[in-house]
């Protein structure tokens, strides 16, 4: 093989392994809402959304945005109601 041939193989295995990471780093982030989520419900059969306590927007909790909620900034809802009373705002994401 030549060193352009060995470069480009170089290469297309970088990315493939970068792939593999950014999905494996995906699904961390989603149990780690789980864990959040489940940590946080005082009533788990009445949770319906997450938010952040900065943002002011709210969740379904399979949202992806919800996944990067930090523990301390995580609040949960029993109702789109509840949130917008809360002056949180729905996510343009997951429309909840």
């Amino acid at each position: 093989m030549n060193g352009k041939a060995t470069r480009f193989i170089i290469i297309c295995i970088a990315v493939i392994c970068l792939g593999l990471l950014a999905m494996r780093l995906s699904r961390m982030r989603q149990a780690s809402l789980q864990d959040k989520v489940a940590a946080q419900q005082a009533a788990p059969a009445e949770m319906f959304y997450v938010g952040s306590k900065y943002d002011k927007i709210y969740h379904n909790p399979s949202c992806r945005l919800a996944a990067e909620i930090n523990t301390g900034e995580l609040v949960t809802f029993t109702s789109a109601r509840q949130a917008i009373s809360k002056g949180y705002r729905p996510c343009e994401k997951c429309r909840p």
